[in-house]
């Protein structure tokens, strides 16, 4: 009996080890957990690695960014166990699906002060998905005024009755929406009626008899008062307009003086703006871009020569066979009476040498002499 009493007692003790002092071989352990598993492109990934061991040389690989590795191996000073946390950031770049790796080994603490590693191997992913936008877009499609999101539930608008005015350019929609269609608009200092003012940044208004909306925020009840700076430049610039570029005209609203049209191709035709501009105090100027010599804009031309009766040509070709000749017959074949022509262009001859500003002043093609030219015609 006392023999099978020892026994008994010998296998509890075996057991006992095996049970605490295994357990404590065991215990050396490494894991790491995410924050997020789904991100949107431009968040940030927070990594918690944590490990219980007397020595350690683990690794953290990810994907989730340009690749890398963050390694960590070092031991406690006195073999024994430790319970350790580090924590690791990724920034995610792109869509996709990334996987963040865990590697390496951990060693427990022993007797004998020597370490049997144990493997770890651990991998977990994230979701990166595109990141969330919210539709802002603007009330103008030009560009002007505060933007107005595109609502998905219907607004509250409270009633009113006001008479308000545009603080800037705007444009009147069909609805409260920027995707909806634009049927008018509002210069700055326009009034309309307002009927409501929105929960979602619009306002009710009647415009031609009709409900639409404006943004708020390009609305005012104050009447802007016009600055008398204002009309003088308003003034002034429906006076003395120049031609546009390529193409147009527009003669200044001067009558008493003389008229001329300038008639240029290619890059002569920034000098005939430039020539118009410095004109336009002494005579009315209409500059035509020629565009191209065929086909010719014959009706512009011819338009313009009725009421001008005198016609420069500037090209930077030789004067036969160019835009000089093609305007002249423009005028020959339509019967244009008693206009004068007077064209800049070089020579039909063997042209000297020297730079593009030496040769324009040799033939009277730079700005100075056309401008003399023009002023004694």
């Amino acid at each position: 009996m006392k023999k099978t009493n020892r026994f008994i007692i010998i296998g509890l003790v075996f057991i006992l080890y095996l049970f605490i002092g295994g357990g404590c071989v065991n215990a050396a352990s490494a894991s790491i957990k995410s924050n997020k598993t789904t991100v949107n492109v431009g968040d940030t990934v927070n990594i918690t690695l944590s490990y219980t061991a007397a020595a350690w040389d683990l690794h953290v690989n990810s994907s989730l960014s340009t690749s890398s590795t963050t390694a960590y191996a070092s031991a406690t000073e006195d073999a024994k166990n430790a319970t350790f946390s580090k924590s690791i950031s990724y920034k995610a770049e792109k869509e996709g699906t990334y996987s963040i790796n865990l590697s390496g080994t951990v060693s427990d603490e022993s007797d004998s002060e020597s370490y049997q590693g144990k493997s770890i191997n651990q991998t977990i992913t994230v979701t990166v998905k595109a990141k969330q936008t919210t539709t802002n877009t603007n009330n103008n499609s030009s560009g002007t005024g505060n933007n107005k999101g595109n609502n998905t539930t219907a607004p509250s608008f409270s009633s009113v009755n006001q008479t308000v005015y545009a603080t800037s350019e705007a444009n009147v929609r069909s609805s409260y929406s920027t995707s909806s269609s634009i049927i008018g608009s509002l210069k700055q200092g326009d009034s309309v009626k307002r009927t409501g003012v929105g929960s979602n940044g619009w306002s009710k208004v009647t415009y031609n008899g009709q409900i639409a909306y404006v943004s708020t925020d390009l609305l005012t009840t104050t009447k802007p008062e016009v600055k008398q700076d204002d009309k003088k430049d308003e003034e002034k610039s429906n006076k003395t307009k120049i031609l546009q570029k390529i193409g147009d005209k527009v003669f200044n609203n001067k009558t008493q003086r003389e008229r001329v049209t300038i008639i240029a191709i290619g890059k002569m035709v920034a000098r005939a703006m430039d020539i118009g501009q410095r004109l336009q105090e002494k005579m009315d100027v209409e500059v035509i871009n020629a565009r191209f010599l065929k086909p010719l804009d014959d009706n512009t031309i011819i338009e313009s020569i009725k009421k001008t009766k005198n016609v420069i040509t500037i090209e930077d070709g030789t004067i036969i066979n160019g835009l000089a000749t093609a305007v002249k017959e423009v005028i020959v074949n339509n019967n244009l009476q008693g206009v004068k022509i007077k064209s800049y262009a070089y020579p039909d001859e063997f042209i000297k040498h020297g730079s593009v500003d030496e040769l324009e002043k040799i033939y009277g093609l730079d700005e100075e002499n056309i401008i003399n030219g023009v002023n004694k015609s």
